[in-house]
């Protein structure tokens, strides 16, 4: 059975709960900070409610199944009890509508995925690493959620707030057939193409879309492709597609021979020595008219991700200062491909996207 179809299970219909959700958020950095924002923002009286009742990070956590505080949480937190995963996954015991809300980019916190959904939890992230991770611990969790009715949304695993996953799982129930997809899905790499094209050098660049969150923790998964391949990996097994992570075809921002290896600190500095040669390739390219863009493409076959020279007549040549955009290409989208564009990266958008999942959750009819 092809994976798109073992998606749709995942979002089964079901009676709303009044009472609204309890919420487990794993990782209280700047995605899960924006997000303990967002919530402190909502009047008490919105509905549906959404009561925050366990926070944790790598190494600790906070637990009140009365509610915590988003305000106050995080400094909380750094006096909390150590981290224990079966503590947070009984809390379902107590709880009407639980949610794990994972905000990690941690292959354990995906793990626990299957866990969690036999203990009845939903589950809301823009954690990539379980569409886009092995096939078996993709099929065990859509197992676990789908045998209790629980919702999983992933909907900013590609295009952090943009409506992208969920544009093509409509046009796919609606009965369109999707042959392809293909657009710039990598919010960090569009940033840096556009201040490459600019003639900025390659290393303030980077510190740069560091420092405003547009990149992973290690900027080298954005840098060699990764990113971008774990997210057209995500709409290819979308379209039916079987291929994992390493089949996807990739293609790096970074020279065959730079050494990438070391800390994430190490690397940042050693980025000077790509300043020059990235600055002439940028500039040539100019001169004919052409600008670097990192491209990718997914159908039914195959995941790609490319470096390309796209020229001013492209239609993917104007995205970039983090912008992504998404050309659906269909049987009702023949002549013209259906074009999602927006910013795709940051926290910011990542969070306000993750709260519409929440919402979505609490909203099923």
């Amino acid at each position: 059975m092809p994976l798109a179809t073992l998606q749709h299970p995942l979002h089964p219909p079901s009676p709303a709960d009044p009472d609204g959700l309890d919420l487990v958020i794993i990782g209280a950095g700047i995605v899960g900070g924006h997000l303990l924002q967002l919530l402190d923002r909502r009047s008490p009286d919105a509905r549906p409610r959404l009561r925050l009742v366990a926070l944790a990070n790598s190494r600790r956590q906070i637990v009140d199944a009365a509610g915590l505080d988003p305000s106050s949480v995080v400094q909380a937190l750094k006096g909390g009890e150590p981290l224990d995963l079966s503590r947070l996954r009984a809390l379902a015991a107590q709880l009407s509508n639980p949610v794990l809300v994972d905000c990690t980019a941690a292959e354990s916190i995906v793990d626990a995925y299957a866990a969690f959904a036999e203990a009845g939890f939903s589950i809301a992230t823009p954690n990539k690493k379980l569409a886009s991770g092995p096939i078996p611990r993709l099929v065990k969790v859509q197992a676990a959620l789908g045998e209790k009715r629980l919702a999983f949304r992933n909907e900013t695993n590609v295009g952090a707030g943009l409506p992208v996953l969920s544009t093509l799982r409509d046009l796919l129930s609606g009965g369109d057939r999707v042959t392809k997809v293909e657009g710039i899905l990598s919010g960090s790499l569009s940033f840096l193409c556009g201040l490459l094209e600019d003639g900025a050098a390659f290393s303030e660049a980077l510190w740069e879309a560091k420092r405003l969150g547009f990149t992973e923790p290690d900027p080298r998964e954005d840098l060699s492709g990764l990113d971008a391949a774990r997210k057209a990996l995500i709409l290819h097994r979308e379209l039916g597609g079987r291929s994992e992570l390493d089949q996807v075809e990739l293609e790096s921002l970074l020279p065959d021979s730079f050494d990438a290896s070391g800390k994430v600190e190490e690397f940042l500095v050693h980025a000077k020595t790509l300043d020059a040669p990235l600055r002439d390739h940028a500039k040539a390219l100019k001169e004919r008219g052409k600008a670097l863009r990192v491209v990718a493409e997914a159908d039914a076959s195959g995941a790609r991700v490319r470096v390309r020279a796209l020229p001013e007549s492209h239609p993917l040549r104007a995205i970039r200062d983090g912008e992504n955009a998404l050309a659906f290409h269909s049987e009702a989208y023949q002549e013209k491909p259906l074009v999602v564009r927006g910013y795709g990266a940051g926290a910011a958008v990542t969070a306000g996207g993750l709260l519409a999942d929440l919402l979505k959750i609490a909203s099923r009819p």
